[in-house]
């Protein structure tokens, strides 16, 4: 998740705080989260609008 929110800020601190965000907002919606395949990334992606 930082290297794509890197990828997508272009900067170290603008990324390692996108990141943070995202996993907050995940821990908070963990419980609406159904799961579909075998990877959580696409929805982690979603989190945050990227």
């Amino acid at each position: 998740m930082h290297r794509h929110a890197l990828r997508m800020t272009a900067g170290w601190a603008v990324a390692e705080a996108v990141a943070s965000l995202t996993f907050l907002d995940a821990w908070r919606l963990r419980a609406r989260v159904e799961p579909e395949g075998a990877s959580l990334r696409p929805w982690l992606q979603a989190v945050r609008g990227f």
